[in-house]
Order: structure tokens, then C-alpha cells, then sequence
């Protein structure tokens, strides 16, 4: 049985636009994080970055990372400046946080 939907309107739009947080555990590490989806700017920005570095994509994962690792209220702890920082981490750490950035995000 499927559920009836209603039509929103803009202010009914921009209310429901909340962005999803979860929480990832990270064996390797010991402990977990907290990951947050993108905004759709935040997505448009991702791509932006990536195109302007179509032969040098190094850190793209470390880019992902800093934009959606958050605390538990979805504020994001990182910024542009972190990036190399955060690529310094273990792969098999930024991998993990990687593939669960992706999938939080439908970017599979």
C-alpha cells in the first residue's frame, strides 16, 4: 500500500530540505564519524573542482571527505584547507569514508 502524496509548495520545499547525517564507524580508527549528504550547491561545487582538475585528480576522495564529514548536528568540520590533511589519512580510512560519501550521496 503506498502512501498518498501531497504537492509542496516553495516554502513546504525549502522546509523539507534537510541534509541526511550518519553515523560511520571506523574499525580502523577505533571509534566512528559522522558523515552528512550535500546540499545540491554543495554537489554543483564537488563537480566543479573535479572538472577543473580532469588530469590531476589527486585527493578528489580527500575533497568528498571534507565536504561532507560533520559532527553529530551535521556541521561540517573541515574545510578547503584540510584537504591534504585529510589525504594523509590511511587509504584504507579514506576509502571507507569515501564509499559511504558516495553512497549516502546516490553518487554510485
Amino acid at each position: 500500500m503506498s502512501e498518498e502524496m501531497h504537492d509542496l509548495d516553495a516554502t513546504a520545499l525549502l522546509a523539507a530540505g534537510r541534509l541526511e547525517v550518519q553515523r560511520i564507524v571506523v574499525p580502523e580508527l577505533g571509534g566512528a564519524v559522522y558523515i552528512r549528504s550535500l546540499s545540491g550547491y554543495e554537489f554543483e561545487e564537488y563537480e566543479k573542482a573535479l572538472a577543473r582538475q580532469q588530469d590531476d585528480v589527486i585527493n578528489a576522495r580527500a575533497r568528498l571527505l571534507v565536504m561532507c564529514l560533520c559532527d553529530a548536528k551535521g556541521a561540517l568540520q573541515f574545510g578547503p584547507a584540510d584537504i591534504k590533511k585529510i589525504g594523509q589519512l590511511p587509504a584504507a580510512v579514506v576509502l571507507r569514508l569515501f564509499m559511504a560519501c558516495r553512497k549516502l550521496n546516490k553518487l554510485d
